[in-house]
This record gives C-alpha cells, structure tokens and sequence, in this order.
C-alpha cells in the first residue's frame, strides 16, 4: 500500500489506494518477460540499452527483451515512439491487422513494436512508474509516456482493432482515470522548493496539463459527461483536491519562472526571445490546466460536489487557487510581450470566471460557508482586494490601440475585466463583504462620474469607447494540443537545463476557439455600473445593521469631498457647485441611458434603487437656490440645472419602461398605505377586546364593599377578579387567595401577550416603512426648505414609499448563448440545520409566534447555532 505521507493528499484521513505497488510491480515484470517477437537485438544493444533505461529508471531494472519477441520494452518503446506524431505513426504501420510497425532507432537498430499490446499495458506501467519515484520523479519520462498516450489515442480514431482496446475497454479507461488522479497526487506533492527556476516549471506543468487532458483523449470530448464520469469514481474526492492543489502549485512556479527568467535577461545571460518562448509555452499549461477545471465546474453537481469538499470550500482550496492567479505578475522586462499579456489576462478571466460559478451556485452559498470559517474569510477578503483591483482598471483605464482585429484574435484578452465586474456585483449584494467592497471602490465610482460628460457617455452609454472596450476583451477558448504542448515542453526545458536558453524554431502560435461578441457587449459595462450603485445605496434591514443604513450615501460624498470636489483633484471643474453639478447629470445621464436596456441586462429594481440615488445625491451635493442667491453665476448654473432635469424628466414620460416602473411604485405605495390601515384598525380591535376582557381598578381599603365588578387594591393588595355573577357578598381578605392571585396571573399573561403581539406588528410595519423611505438624511440648511417647496419631481426620480428589502438575484443573460454563465444565486439567511430545529420546535410549540419569550429565547438558541 502506498505511504500517505509520501503520495496521499493533505487533509485525507485514508492513503491513496488506486493500486497495491507489489502488486503492480509483479505484473510490470510479467509483462516484460512476454516477449514473442521475430526481431533479433545485439547483445551489445541489449546490454547497453539495459544499462541505459536503468540508470534513467532507479528502482526499475527490468531486464530487457531476449532474441526472439515481438514486443519490445516499454521503456525503449516510450523513448522511441513518444516523438511520432500520429500522422507518422500511420504511415509506419505495415499490418493494420495486427497493428506492427517497425521503426529504425537512433542508432540504426530496426526495431518492431506490436502497438495494440503496447497501447494494452503502457497505463499500467506509467503508474508503476510514477509509484516507484519516490523523491525523485521522472518528469521527462512521465511526460513522454503521456505524450505517447495521447498518440494512441489519436491514433485509434483510424484502426477500429485499437479502439477497441483502448477506447472502448472499460478496462482501460478505468485505468486511465486512475492514473490521472494519481499522478495528480503525486505531483501536487513534489518537493518543488527552489527548483522553480529550472526545468521544473515547464516540465511541470505540462505534465499536469497533458494528464488532465487525458480525460478528454480517453472518456469523451464533452466535459460535461467527464464530469459525470468522475462523480461516480470512488476517488473523485482525491481527484478534486489534487487537481486545485497541482495547478496552483503550478502557478506559483510559473511566478517563480518569470522572476528567474527576468534574472537572466538583466544579466544578459539569455536573449529575449528564448527566455519569452519559455514563459509562453509555462503560461500556456497553466491556462490550459485551469481552463479543465473551468470546464469541469460548469456541471452542476460536480460544481455542488466541489462546494461539499471541505479542504477546497471552508479551509480555502478554492481560494489559494484563485488568489495565486490572480496575484500573477509579469515583470516589467516582459512588458512589452503582447503574448504573455494575453496569456496572463485570459488565465486571470478563468479563475474569475470560475470564482464567479461558485459564487452563484442556488445548492450552496460558497461566500457564506467562507465567512463561517476565519482563515477562509482572510482569504476571500485578499481575493476580494485583488478583483478590486482589476475592477478599478475596469473603471477607469483607457481602452488599449486595438490596430488590426484578425492580428488581436490572435492573442484574445479574455473577459477579465468584465468578469471582475460581475464579481464585484456578486460582493457588493453580500453583507459579508459589502463594506469591504464600498470602501475600496467608491473613490473609484468618484471618479468615473466626475469626468467630463462626453467622455463620460462615450465610455458609459454606448459610445465608441465602450464598443472599443468590448472588442479589446474577447473571449476565447484554448485549444489544446498535448502532443504538440508536451513537445515545446521537453525543448523549452532542454535549453534551460544546458543553462542557455537558446531556440532555434519558433514556438508554434497556440490556437484559439473565439467566442463571438454579443451584439449587447458594448452595454455590459453600464449595466454592472449600475448593479454597484444600486447594491451599495440598497439597505436590507434582515441583513444589514440599522446603523448602516445611510453608510454608502456617507462614504460617496466624503470620497467626493476629498476626491473630484476637492479644488486639487485632477476632475475638479472650476468650482465645487459646478463639479457637484457635473456629477449630478453625468448619474442621470447613466440612468437615462439604462432606462433603454432590456430587462435582461438590468432589473427594474436597480433602477428604481439608482434613481433614488441620484435623487437623494442631488439634494445632498447641488446648490440650493438660497445657497446661490449672491452669486449671480452660481444661480445661473443652478437654474440650468434644473431646467435640465426638468428637461429629462418630460422625454422619460415617453418610455413605456419609465411609466411600468412609475405604475409599479405608485402600487408599492398603496400596498404599503392599505397595509398600515389594516395593522392599525387591527390594533384598535384588539385593543378593545382587551379592555372588555379586564378591568384594574384602585378602590381605597376603606370603602367595606366589594362589588364583584371591580378589583379593589388595599395596602395589602387585596385582588378581586371582575366577572359577572360574582356574590355581591364577597369576602374581603387582608391578602389575596390563592385562587384569585392564578386567575389574575392568568389574565395579566394573556393581556402582556396581545400586547407584545401588537407591539411586534407594528415594529414590522415600520421597518417596511422605514426600509422604504429615502437613503440618505438631509443637511440641516436654510436654503433647503425652500428648494423642497420649489424642487422638481425629477422623472421618476423621487423618494418612494416602498423598495424591496430583500433582492432577488437576477441571472445575468449569457452572451455567448451556452451554460458557460451561470445563474445568480440566492443566500440563505438560515442555514439547513437552523431551519431543521426551528421546524422541530415549531411542533412542540405551535403558538410559539404569539409568545415574545419564547421567539426571543429560540432566535438566542439559533444565534448561538451560527456561530
């Protein structure tokens, strides 16, 4: 059995059994006896040969094939074939009955090779050989055997006879599922400490790269169904842990790369070109060893299955990946690579991308089971920082020179930032990192509405930048090749293992899969600029703190204050008023523009939350008339303003969406008035019914009556429960009874009870009516009473009496017409196994909702559960 320690995967209680080594061994050498062919070997080959593969084996010092076998050694096989394209191999086949050719070695040897029972054991042999390692692999050897897989397995497309073997044996593609995983184990757990800047980087990666793409050689081209296949293997748990592990290994040695590679261009140790060739073909295994795992977790239950795996989802398997690549960082001798720059951009869209189908999975709330664990969370928070970061660039940089198209296919950027936008839409609706979110990107935000309005609406309301921006990020897809990869490889790696990084060929221009641009792309970018205002300025009060309700409104005008409205700033504009202005119209220019948008890119319910900031921010910034009033140029650009909303306000009275929204609004406020009506004649009733079901009374203790319709109160609290029928010749007592104190305990419960019942119906009410008044506070001003008295309903752009407490999350529209967007999710507020005790405490007390003790004692109880 193999030592966990040595082969097993970190956080795995069981070692990695796919196969028992003495087992397999046995079988290897089996195998290697079997020798039945009519081509004779020198003993002078054979002995150097032996010698040769045993000195590159360790532990494997098989013997080599005696005269007389028709099967040669799968050693000699791998060394010799593993550089025949497919296409050659065809051509070398002389018998395609019994699938023989014969090729002539390095060194002038005819030798012959029976294909089919090499394709029939050369998967068992690479896991004996990657078993037999230990501390030592042999990547090189690993990467041809593999290289060689992918040639049979291209190669049996044409001969029905190998396809039968390899292809269609059930045999052998359960085989091959297990090496893959093993040796995904295995090479997630190479020691790799300082040995990045050699040959292990490239090596590395490729094998990992070209093993993954094995699933694709062997089971089916759709990665759906090799997902499903994976699900039902017994160590898909492995698989999944060792491939996130592996390929961020393989990323932090790619970072390791380039700073050595960087190295040696500043010593002049290595040209250009040779030391760009090794980063390129390293980045590309990267890419595509991430792009399998963006493909695989498209698939909804393998994407569930990931979530439920503890070491990737709540110890942050998931996140160290997507940090690793997104903290990638080209040094600045590679800068002007528009290859790798593609290549680093495309990788960083994938692991985004991926990030974001976790994010909005409807199975699990990935960011609330991350909040639940704190090493996790730190590590969100630092992805979090670092998608910020791609989405200030997304906000504000300038389009890059896009000169000829055909040549930008060539190196297709990917939907980084566009994917990071949507990220920030995803952490901005999550009140586990809303304020992280809000106070790294207002200044931002800031910024983008206080640039001039024509740059503004060329950028943001589908003007030529915006349509330049769309094409400057297209998407693509990798076509992978592992022959052709495995090959560049073993080159790059020789150069860079003799010390000189010297090509003579150039590295063959990867190929890609272009995605078309939707005809909506130029308008992406507003609709997530609007998501962000209208996530941030949206308050849930089940969610939310009640302090932080009016936070945003507060943040955006202290970052506007300090930034554009601050007279140093680069985007002040003459004057405070005039910028305050500026900022105003260029908000209600956006809102205008999305108004136009399906509602499939943006929600009626962001823009009615956009409106009301814009509204709630032109009251706060702009100038008011009396604030204005001695400055007669200061009045003048007010009034323009104003006339300006006016202006806006009457063409919204022409759109059929503006007027569905109004109509909608003005039924919210009904709905919210009628409500308060009922709650309120509601309260009347009961309050009634209660004063007609007791009475309390203070009768002095001098009065010597008892009426037996009141309850007299003495010094000694003498009680006397009012009911009718009582004797009028009730007996006085200097204490009350026992019998008198349990029935006014009785009814003093029932009274404290409706009374709480009420109270909590009318807290409700005004919550909802709370949650649905205007975000923000007004400043206490002189001028401000008359500019309400004189203000203009500004299109829609007014306070409404409701807006929606809790977001539904909208699914984006895909714009390439696949599966490949996945839909928005939906948090739950309780977790399964809160819902679970509430139900089964629901059953013992059904009347626990009229009872404020006991709905305070099970929200404790539930409240301890979360944490």
């Amino acid at each position: 059995m193999l030592n966990v320690e040595n082969t097993g995967v970190e956080g795995e209680d069981n070692p990695y059994d796919i196969l028992e080594v003495d087992q397999v061994l046995e079988s290897h050498s089996k195998r290697f006896r079997r020798r039945e062919s009519d081509q004779e070997f020198s003993p002078a080959l054979e002995q150097s040969n032996r010698r040769k593969k045993a000195k590159q084996t360790g532990g494997f010092r098989e013997e080599m094939a005696p005269r007389g076998t028709n099967v040669i050694d799968e050693f000699v096989a791998v060394e010799e074939l593993h550089a025949l394209s497919p296409k050659d191999m065809s051509s070398l086949l002389q018998e395609e009955e019994s699938l023989v050719l014969k090729l002539s070695s390095a060194k002038g040897v005819i030798l012959t090779v029976d294909v089919e029972k090499l394709a029939s054991c050369l998967p068992l042999h690479l896991m004996a050989c990657v078993a037999s390692s230990s501390n030592e692999p042999r990547l090189r050897y690993w990467l041809r055997s593999v290289r060689l897989l992918h040639t049979l397995s291209s190669l049996a497309h044409g001969y029905p006879k190998l396809a039968q073997v390899l292809l269609q044996d059930v045999k052998i593609r359960m085989q091959i599922l297990d090496l893959v995983t093993y040796m995904l184990v295995v090479l997630a757990n190479m020691e790799q400490e300082g040995r990045g800047g050699g040959f292990i980087a490239v090596l590395h990666a490729a094998s990992v790269a070209c093993s993954l793409y094995l699933l694709m050689a062997f089971i089916s081209h759709d990665w759906l169904d090799i997902a499903h296949v994976l699900l039902d293997h017994p160590k898909v748990d492995v698989f999944m842990d060792a491939a996130f592990d592996v390929v961020k290994r393989d990323i932090v040695l790619l970072q390791v790369k380039l700073r050595s590679l960087s190295i040696k261009l500043s010593a002049k140790k290595t040209t250009f070109e040779s030391a760009e060739r090794v980063a390129q073909v390293t980045a590309l295994q990267c890419e595509a060893s991430l792009q399998v795992l963006q493909h695989l977790c498209v698939a909804p239950n393998f994407r569930d299955q990931v979530l439920g795996h503890k070491e990737l989802c709540k110890n942050g398997g998931i996140l160290k990946l997507v940090l690793a690549v997104l903290k990638l960082q080209l040094p600045p001798v590679f800068s002007n690579s528009k290859s790798l720059k593609a290549t680093f951009s495309r990788s960083k869209a994938k692991a985004l991308v991926m990030m974001l189908t976790f994010c909005e999975s409807e199975q699990c709330s990935f960011l609330d089971e991350v909040a639940a664990e704190p090493n996790a969370m730190q590590l969100a928070e630092q992805v979090a920082h670092e998608v910020l970061l791609l989405v200030k660039g997304a906000l504000l940089e300038d389009p890059r020179l896009i000169e000829d198209e055909e040549e930008e296919k060539k190196n297709p950027m990917g939907f980084m930032h566009i994917t990071s936008l949507r990220l920030a839409d995803i952490f901005s609706d999550d009140s586990n990192f809303r304020n992280l979110v809000m106070d790294q990107i207002a200044p931002d935000l800031a910024s983008v509405l206080a640039v001039h309005p024509t740059k503004f609406q060329e950028r943001w309301c589908g003007g030529p930048v915006a349509r330049e921006l769309a094409v400057g990020e297209q998407d693509a897809s990798l076509i992978f090749d592992p022959f052709e990869a495995a090959g560049d490889a073993m080159a790059a790696a020789a150069k860079v293992g003799a010390g000189v990084c010297v090509q003579e060929e150039p590295c063959n221009p990867p190929d890609f899969q272009i995605i078309p641009l939707a005809a909506t792309a130029h308008q992406t970018r507003a609709a997530l600029l609007v998501k962000l205002f209208a996530n941030f300025f949206c308050f849930n009060a089940e969610v939310c703190p009640a302090d932080e309700k009016d936070r945003f409104m507060h943040t955006f005008l202290r970052y506007l204050r300090e930034g554009p409205l601050n007279p140093s700033h680069p985007l002040f504009f003459l004057s405070y008023e005039r910028t305050a202005v500026r900022i105003c119209e260029n908000l209600h220019t956006l809102y205008d523009y999305v108004l136009t948008l399906t509602s499939d890119t943006v929600v009626d319910d962001d823009l009615v939350l956009v409106s009301d900031f814009a509204e709630a921010l032109h009251h706060q910034m702009c100038p008011s008339s009396v604030s204005v009033a001695d400055a007669p140029l200061m009045s003048f650009v007010r009034d323009g303003h104003e006339q300006k909303l006016l202006q806006w306000k009457n063409e919204r009275e022409q759109s059929e969406r503006w007027n569905r929204l109004e109509q909608s609004r003005q039924s919210g406020n009904d709905e919210m008035a009628g409500a308060e009506v009922a709650v309120q004649a509601s309260n009347e009733s009961k309050k009634t019914e209660m004063d007609e079901l007791v009475k309390v009374e203070e009768v002095p203790h001098t009065s010597g009556e008892a009426t037996g319709h009141e309850i007299e109160t003495t010094p000694f609290a003498t009680m006397v429960v009012k009911s009718e029928g009582v004797d009028q010749h009730s007996i006085q007592h200097d204490g009350p009874s026992q019998g008198d104190v349990i029935a006014l305990q009785h009814v003093s419960m029932k009274l404290e009870n409706q009374k709480s019942e009420i109270e909590t119906e009318i807290m409700v009410v005004h919550e909802e009516g709370e949650s649905g008044s205007a975000n923000f506070t007004e400043h206490e001003d002189a001028g401000r009473g008359e500019q309400e008295s004189e203000g203009v309903n500004f299109g829609g752009m007014v306070t409404p009496a409701s807006r929606r407490t809790s977001r539904d999350r909208e699914p984006y529209s895909s714009e390439h017409g696949d599966e490949s967007q996945p839909k928005k999710r939906k948090r739950n507020i309780m977790s399964d196994q809160q819902v679970n005790v509430m139900e089964a405490a629901l059953q013992l007390e059904p009347g626990m909702q009229r009872s404020p003790k006991l709905i305070q004692q099970w929200t404790n109880h539930l409240n301890s559960i979360a944490k």
